[in-house]
């Protein structure tokens, strides 16, 4: 065995200079199991070496958000998309990108002037070697791997289909999202209404309805939330205020003042933050306006996210574009309104359906299987998936994640107007068990699928996931290193490795991959964990720590279900523990079934959450609806 942990050892070395970092861990899940065993310093060292040299996670660049050009080294262009042409014209661009393609040792952020204003506009420049995972026009892709062109040439110019996305995401109207879209491409309020032709005043009043709606304070915190969301999910780069600084010459207490306002703060509440006084401020922003050729502060948001979802997308480990418009999940993002940050979820619909929360896994976003969420309004379902604090687009909560997560679930209900729910709980159980004790008579039903055991009851380590539980379970500092890890040293391929080698040898499991549309969502709902994984840290720490669950005093409606060739967990290990939860549940063993069996056996699992028309009629008239304008 110590000879399979160094030759293990060794792959992930050598992979390691690849960039595929994970792979070894899903190909090798013995020689893993032997490392962890045999050689537990080394394995931990080069963890914890691999998460802190990776620069950035993944991002998923939205469709039809960014334009694209191809260069040669000197900077002439030799071919640029409508998009690009568009938003910054070809032949003044030459002299200004000659100072910055030259350099081969990384992408480059510079500041060129835009086609119709000398208003400053960031674009991306590198190598093509540096771009594979750049979301590049086709034709462009082509122009580098022919080698007419270097260098690819990147801007961020979010689209009408885009800005769709946004109003979709934030509740705002089409009145709101057209002068919002404006608004950013004017820098000023004034020339934005009279782009989309309306009054000012008009105008003033349609940008506070969109702060309302979207729990922003400011014009620019408006406009730097818009195109956040206009962008996908891109993670700032690491040290978004140092690559802001470097940029444009900045100090760094200028650099942070400059974001803090471009994301609605006060000039004064910026200060105290950086440790200056509000006159020192006054003084640096007026350097941080000349410095970034900007003559407003919603200007000035424009520029600093455009730095932020360039950046971010060169420092990302792999980079996916993500659908906009029909096939993308039904992105919503809420404010919560007593506590810190925004709620992702995704309202699958029809409106018209009982109401029921399906719960994500723990390396897993909103995301979720098409042949479930099909099933599931097929009888009558509306599904909804709230992702959890520190998971995918949700921010993170200090405290309890459980009970964390629950309140995010009641604000989110409360503001759909939703009175009653069932729960679907595909992973997540003991979410789903705090979110059930703290809606209490509001749940009609539930499902647990395959729920995690706690770790002294878990004896099932057979897969990559199973065998690193022994690395961090008790031990914080490394779960942190290996979630830093998995979030910043993945990829798609590794993603759908790791997960087939987690299944590997149950049949339904297997077959589930052979269908694209299922595996593709399985992958990018691992994905939009990995943006973060905050979330999955806080609740492994409760898990290690042993935190109790309530006992639900009724729990008739409820249903354990479990696939009998689960490669990641034995129901048997957790049978008592669970029942002693759910005290009078339904538990049932699926024999033929893995992991995935609501992709494999989607009508049984949703059979047992009951008859939703039913269910229905014992809700109030208007407990299904949605919050007024």
């Amino acid at each position: 065995m110590t000879d399979k942990a160094a030759l293990f050892l060794e792959s992930l070395r050598n992979a390691d200079q690849s960039g595929e970092v994970l792979l070894p861990f899903a190909d090798d899940v013995e020689g893993f199991g032997a490392a962890v065993q045999f050689r537990t310093d080394e394995l931990i060292d080069f963890i914890t070496q691999a998460a802190a040299s990776g620069s950035g996670t993944v991002a998923d660049a939205a469709l039809g958000a960014f334009a694209s050009a191809a260069a040669t080294s000197s900077g002439q262009i030799v071919d640029a998309d409508e998009q690009f042409q568009r938003w910054l014209g070809e032949e003044e661009l030459s002299d200004r990108l000659r100072s910055g393609t030259g350099d081969a040792s990384k992408p480059q952020i510079l500041i060129l002037a835009g086609i119709r204003s000398s208003r400053p506009v960031a674009v991306a420049a590198a190598q093509a070697a540096w771009t594979r995972h750049w979301p590049l026009d086709a034709r462009i892709r082509a122009q580098l791997d022919s080698g007419r062109a270097s260098h690819a040439v990147l801007a961020f110019a979010p689209q009408d289909d885009n800005w769709r996305r946004v109003a979709e995401a934030l509740g705002l109207t089409s009145s709101e999202i057209r002068l919002i879209a404006a608004l950013t491409r004017f820098g000023d309020l004034r020339s934005a209404c009279q782009q989309v032709g309306c009054a000012y005043e008009t105008g003033r009043k349609l940008v506070a309805s969109a702060m309302r709606r979207t729990g922003t304070t400011k014009q620019t915190e408006l406009v730097a939330l818009a195109l956040k969301t206009a962008g996908g999910a891109i993670a700032p780069p690491v040290l978004a205020n140092d690559v802001l600084a470097d940029l444009f010459l900045l100090s760094k207490r200028q650099a942070f003042l400059a974001r803090a306002v471009a994301w609605g703060e006060t000039r004064d509440a910026a200060a105290d933050k950086v440790g200056t006084s509000s006159s020192r401020a006054k003084s640096d922003l007026r350097t941080v306006f000349t410095a970034c050729g900007v003559a407003t502060a919603v200007d000035l948001a424009r520029i600093v996210l455009e730095v932020d979802a360039l950046a971010g997308l060169a420092q990302a480990c792999d980079v996916d574009l993500s659908l906009v418009g029909a096939g993308a999940d039904p992105l919503r993002l809420l404010k919560r309104a007593d506590r810190v940050g925004r709620i992702a979820f995704a309202d699958f619909g029809p409106i018209s359906g009982m109401p029921v929360l399906v719960t994500h896994t723990t390396t897993g976003g909103r995301a979720q299987s098409p042949a479930l969420i099909k099933c599931l309004q097929a009888a009558g379902w509306r599904p909804i998936c709230i992702e959890r604090p520190g998971y995918g687009l949700t921010d993170m909560l200090a405290g309890n994640a459980w009970a964390n997560a629950a309140a995010d679930v009641i604000e989110v209900l409360d503001t759909l107007g939703v009175d009653r729910v069932a729960i679907f709980a595909r992973g997540g159980a003991q979410t789903a068990i705090a979110c059930a004790q703290a809606l209490g008579e509001r749940v009609c039903a539930g499902v647990l699928q395959g729920p995690d055991p706690p770790p002294q009851l878990d004896r099932s380590h057979q897969s990559m996931l199973g065998r690193s539980k022994h690395l961090f379970y008790g031990n914080e500092t490394i779960l942190h290193a290996f979630a830093g890890m998995l979030s910043r040293r993945t990829s798609s391929v590794a993603i759908e490795r790791m997960m087939r080698s987690t299944t590997k040898g149950c049949a339904a499991d297997e077959a589930v991959f052979t269908v694209p549309s299922e595996r593709d969502a399985l992958v990018r709902g691992a994905r939009q964990s990995a943006y973060g994984l905050d979330g999955f840290v806080a609740e492994q720490v409760l898990l290690s720590r042993g935190e109790p669950l309530p006992v639900l005093a009724v729990s008739e409606k409820w249903s354990i279900i479990w696939g009998g060739q689960d490669k990641l967990y034995n129901a048997e290990d957790s049978r008592e523990y669970w029942l002693d939860i759910l005290p009078g549940c339904r538990f049932e063993i699926l024999a033929d079934g893995g992991r995935y069996i609501h992709i494999s056996h989607t009508a049984e699992m949703v059979a047992a959450l009951g008859n939703a028309e039913a269910l229905a009629a014992q809700a109030s008239p208007d407990s299904m609806g949605c919050p007024s304008d």
